[in-house]
C-alpha cells in the first residue's frame, strides 16, 4: 500500500471512530510525521494525538500473510485494468471470482465481449480453469473505472483477536510514545479490524489484562460498524 493511500485510510478510520463515539473532532495531519503521531485531533476540550493501526489474527513478525496475499491480488487487478484501458475499451466494472493467470489473454477475452454489450448490461465470463468474472458495461462518463472487485477478498469466516495479539501490537506502537509526548501529552491508539476485507473479518474475545503501555486511550474499531475501548489493568 502506498503511503498516500494509507493516509487516506487512516483519516477514514478516524472519522468513522468519531461518528461512532458521537464526538465532534477536527482531524488533521501533522507537518512532521517523524516527530509526531500520524493524526492530530482538536476537540472542544483540547488536543490529542491519534495513532492508527490495523489488526489481523494471523500476524507474524513480517505482518499479516492474509493481508499480503490481498495486496498481491490488488496489484494484479490494477495491472489487468491498465492493460484493458490501454486498448481504448469501454468503461466497465469487473467482479473477479478467481484471478486470471495472464492479464493480456484475459483482456483479449473481454475485449471481444464488452463492445457488444449495452450500457448497464451484465454478463458472466468464464476463463482459466473455470474461474469467472461478472462484467457490467458502464456509461462513458465513468471513464477508466478501475475499482474492480475481488470477491474472495471481501468474504470469509471471522477470525479471533485476543489479548495476546492486542498486547503485542500495543507494545510495538508504544515505541515512539516518549518522542510524541514531547509535543502532546494525550496520545491515543485506534486499532482497526477492517471488516470490508477478508483479512479484517475478526471478532474480539478475551480482551482482559491489557497494559496500556503509556497510551491515554486505546480504541477497538470493527470498521465500519462498532467501536469500544480496550479494558486494561
Amino acid at each position: 500500500m502506498t503511503r498516500k493511500r494509507q493516509k487516506v485510510e487512516e483519516m477514514l478510520f478516524a472519522e468513522r471512530a468519531m461518528d461512532l463515539l458521537g464526538e465532534n473532532w477536527t482531524i488533521h495531519e501533522p507537518d512532521n510525521e517523524r516527530e509526531w503521531p500520524v493524526l492530530l485531533v482538536t476537540t472542544a476540550s483540547g488536543l490529542f494525538a491519534l495513532e492508527v493501526r490495523k489488526l489481523y489474527s494471523d500476524e507474524v513478525s513480517g505482518g499479516s500473510l492474509t493481508r499480503a496475499a490481498e495486496s498481491s491480488r490488488a496489484c494484479i487487478k490494477k495491472q489487468i485494468a491498465s492493460v484493458y484501458y490501454k486498448r481504448g475499451l469501454p468503461s466497465v466494472r469487473v467482479q473477479f471470482f478467481g484471478m486470471p493467470d495472464d492479464s493480456n489473454r484475459f483482456s483479449d477475452e473481454i475485449a471481444k465481449i464488452v463492445p457488444t454489450m449495452k450500457t448497464w448490461e451484465r454478463k458472466k465470463v468464464t476463463y482459466d480453469n473455470n474461474r469467472y468474472v461478472y462484467i457490467c458495461r458502464l456509461p462513458e462518463v465513468c471513464g477508466e473505472y478501475s475499482r474492480w472487485d475481488i470477491v474472495s477478498d471481501s468474504v470469509g469466516w471471522d477470525g479471533v483477536i485476543d489479548s495476546s495479539i492486542v498486547q503485542t501490537v500495543v507494545d510495538k506502537k508504544s515505541a515512539n510514545l516518549s518522542r510524541y509526548k514531547e509535543h502532546v501529552e494525550d496520545v491515543r491508539l485506534l486499532l482497526v479490524c477492517d471488516r470490508t476485507k477478508n483479512s479484517g473479518k475478526h471478532v474480539f474475545r478475551h480482551l482482559s489484562f491489557i497494559e496500556s503501555a503509556g497510551f491515554n486511550y486505546i480504541y477497538l474499531l470493527s470498521y465500519p460498524d462498532e467501536i469500544s475501548q480496550v479494558p486494561w489493568m
